[in-house]
């Protein structure tokens, strides 16, 4: 019996391929993504993994180890690449571990609010991380430690069919057949280095009926792309997908807009970039530029599903107040807001693009400015936005009662599970209290005496945090407090949403005619509740300790607050205003 040369020898053809064919599969997410900048770090960390588990496998090492090792090695470098802020001299702390909670907590909404291509949202892009490292763990364990092709071959298969059903129409050719030659080069090195590795005996070996090796992988592939489609098909949205999958769901609407809610940000936009730049802005008056406002709350996430118009020259105004208004026009220019809203101040009526023109759409219902179809996302443009800004008196709004038939549907809307100590420590907070303002107040001061403002807790909205928060830890940031403010004002059936925005930022320089450049930065990031008084429209309210709206401390009894450093440097943007822009 004779054995051929060093087996490390004859592996690394196969290990070579073999990671070859994980690149391919991962750089075929392209039709997944509005973009290829994702490429770099997923590939990156598809290369570091397999050589981690190959260098600990040739080390004789088993494969749990090698897990362990690789896992930890990809979850470094995503550190580094997205959260480096986060860190002291790249060695994670608290603030890192938050952040990249926040963000792979919100991918669950951005699948069931997004449609194909996907944003490179930074929590997909560390999940798409991940599953570059399941990839190399799993082939390399199939092909060099089990030593079988289709198995080892199977979850690329898996991937390559879902980006098949779910991607874009771009690459359709292409991708696949690069990956299928990889795929048939590593399977022809890997027969090569397997048949040299066998001993050479003299009289044939027993032969023994086998089933195809690669009926198991197909199965499997198989078995996981139904159990995903099945498992996403309920909440695609409508869609040439969705009318593929399901003959019977209804044509789409084409000024439907859903997007992922902007609360998925708020805690990245605190914690990683607190004086990034987001936009600047020109403004007569001071004012919360609101993104949009969030009126659908399932328990989980507060999010915004409407429908979109064009944004023209005068916008529609809904639940307009019949109180005292101010015309505040600003000037908007973003650079790294990284998203398809366009600030605005409640209630924008107005709107035009500035410098090179470009589609825009609005939602009448919750007053919120996007980029039309054609863009994903805002940065680079400019524009004008004139508001009603309302100016209400405390004594104005408590003469009000709400009339139930002029109450917007769907705003006092709650989950069927949600906790009745809810409600019952809503009606103790709010108890002699009489009209939706008082109440409103109630619940307002209350949380800003009772509760502290702390950005180190854990992120999110849903019952289990709300409950948390309320009944045991007490302490959060605005997130929190604008949630658990809506979500015990509605179980008194007052009409609540979140609005999402930025409180007004450093100021930077006042113009001639009185008009101040504010520099906006990821620190301004804020969300605060509006209740709904007949008569009045949508009334903002701030429950979160050291933050007051500019304008509302009539109504509110909360000066105006805000987390800015003290230094007011000149903005990285240019000035909307200047002129030649």
């Amino acid at each position: 019996m004779r054995r051929s040369a060093n087996p490390a020898t004859r592996a690394l053809p196969g290990e070579l391929l073999a990671t070859t064919v994980t690149l391919a599969t991962l750089a075929g997410g392209v039709r997944l993504f509005d973009g290829a900048s994702f490429l770099a770090p997923v590939l990156g960390a598809a290369l570091l993994a397999h050589l981690l588990v190959a260098l600990i496998r040739r080390a004789g090492r088993g494969v749990a180890l090698s897990a362990v090792v690789s896992l930890v090695g990809v979850a470094g470098l995503q550190v580094w690449v997205h959260y480096p802020q986060t860190t002291t001299y790249g060695v994670p702390r608290r603030a890192t571990f938050e952040a990249a909670s926040a963000d792979l907590g919100g991918i669950w909404q951005l699948l069931r609010s997004s449609q194909v291509p996907l944003s490179e949202d930074t929590g997909l892009l560390v999940a798409a991380a991940a599953v570059a490292w399941l990839l190399a763990l799993l082939s390399d364990w199939a092909a060099f430690r089990v030593g079988v092709r289709g198995e080892a071959l199977a979850p690329a298969a898996i991937l390559l069919a879902l980006v098949a059903t779910f991607g874009t129409s771009d690459g359709t050719i292409l991708y696949p057949t690069v990956i299928v030659a990889c795929a048939v080069a590593f399977a022809l090195a890997h027969a090569t280095a397997r048949s040299a590795a066998r001993p050479v005996v003299s009289a044939a070996p027993k032969r023994r009926v086998r089933l195809p090796r690669g009926l198991v992988a197909g199965a499997l592939a198989v078995g996981a792309g139904a159990l995903v489609t099945t498992v996403l098909l309920p909440s695609l949205d409508d869609g040439p997908l969705r009318t593929l999958l399901d003959p019977s769901t209804p044509a789409a609407d084409s000024g439907r807009k859903v997007v992922l809610s902007p609360l998925v940000a708020v805690p990245g936009q605190i914690l990683q970039n607190p004086d990034l730049e987001l936009f600047v802005v020109r403004s007569h008056g001071r004012s919360y530029w609101r993104l949009t406002a969030l009126g659908d709350f399932d328990g989980a996430v507060w999010s915004l599903d409407e429908s979109t118009g064009a944004a023209g020259e005068s916008l529609p105004t809904l639940a307009a107040t019949s109180g005292p208004v101010s015309e505040v026009t600003q000037s908007y220019r973003i650079s790294a807001l990284a998203a398809v809203w366009l600030p605005a101040a409640y209630q924008p009526v107005a709107f035009e693009p500035l410098g090179t023109p470009f589609e825009a759409s609005f939602e009448p219902i919750s007053s919120t400015l996007l980029v039309g179809s054609g863009r994903t996302d805002s940065d680079g443009l400019s524009y004008t936005v004139q508001s009603a800004v309302p100016r209400f008196e405390g004594a104005f709004l408590q003469s009000l009662r709400n009339d139930p038939a002029d109450v917007p549907a769907g705003f006092v809307d709650l989950p069927a599970d949600l906790n009745p100590s809810l409600a019952e420590l809503a009606l103790q907070v709010t108890a002699g209290r009489v009209g939706p303002y008082e109440q409103a107040l109630a619940l307002q001061d209350w949380l800003r005496a009772e509760f502290d403002y702390d950005l180190e807790v854990s992120p999110g909205h849903s019952g289990d945090r709300l409950e948390a928060f309320l009944f045991s830890e007490r302490r959060g940031y605005c997130e929190q407090f604008a949630g658990a403010f809506a979500t015990l004002a509605r179980t008194l059936g007052l009409p609540t949403r979140v609005a999402v925005g930025f409180t007004p930022g450093v100021a930077v320089e006042t113009d001639a005619t009185g008009r101040t450049l504010y520099s906006v930065r990821g620190q301004h990031a804020h969300a605060w509740p509006e209740v709904y008084i007949s008569g009045a429209g949508w009334v903002a309210f701030e429950p979160t300790p050291g933050r007051g709206a500019p304008g509302a401390e009539p109504y509110t009894l909360v000066p105006e607050q805000q987390d800015s450093p003290l230094e007011s440097p000149a903005p990285a943007v240019p000035d909307p205003a200047a002129p030649g822009r």
